[in-house]
């Protein structure tokens, strides 16, 4: 008999429990509230310059 331990290594590590997609890629779901005085028009341009940032750093 072999000892396992010759064989693998366990690495206990945290991960996800799930992990969602959206056209086999990777995707997330955001979900908040507004500020007083915020309109939704307003927070929603906010969301595009922050995802337009995020998705430039992650193309290069």
């Amino acid at each position: 008999m072999v000892p396992l331990s010759n064989i693998v290594t366990l690495k206990k590590e945290t991960i996800p429990i799930q992990i969602n997609h959206y056209n086999q890629l990777r995707s997330v779901t955001l979900s908040g509230e507004l500020a007083q005085g915020v309109s939704l028009g307003e927070a929603v341009e906010v969301f595009k310059t922050v995802r337009r940032s995020i998705a430039r750093r992650n193309s290069c």
